[in-house]
Formats: structure tokens, sequence, C-alpha cells
């Protein structure tokens, strides 16, 4: 049997940088997959918490004052 550890400091940056490197698939809002196939640009929007992607069509943004920083419906 395997005990689950704690994940370092070190750990939890690495593996931030490399989901940060990620290219959005899916939105974390609607679950939905970018459509390879249709020509129609999709602008994306990222949690300046938590970092999560989504659609900025499916966000809560106009509601929110106008600053850099965009906080999701889940940090919000």
């Amino acid at each position: 049997m395997h005990k689950l550890t704690k994940p370092s400091k070190d750990e939890l940056c690495q593996q931030r940088f490399t989901l940060d490197a990620e290219i959005p698939t899916f939105c974390g809002i609607c679950l939905k997959e970018d459509d390879e196939v249709s020509d129609e640009v999709i602008d994306w929007i990222q949690c300046s918490k938590c970092s999560l992607w989504m659609h900025e069509a499916c966000t809560d943004r106009k509601k929110q004052a106008t600053t850099d920083d965009y906080f999701c419906q889940y940090c919000s």
C-alpha cells in the first residue's frame, strides 16, 4: 500500500509552470472543446487566481470592474 504525500513547494511550482504553458483545449465552465474545424475565432480568458481557462463568452467578465485581473466564478 502506498501512502500519498503532500507535494513540496518546488513540485507545485513546477506543475503550475507546466500547466500555464499548456494551450487550453476545453472551457472550464461549459467543458466544451475548441472546434478545430471551424474558422470562428474564440476568445479565451484565464483566471488570475486558479489559472483555469475558459471561453470569454462563458464568463461574467462584463459584470466585473475593468482590470487586468480576472477572477472566475469559482474564485470570486
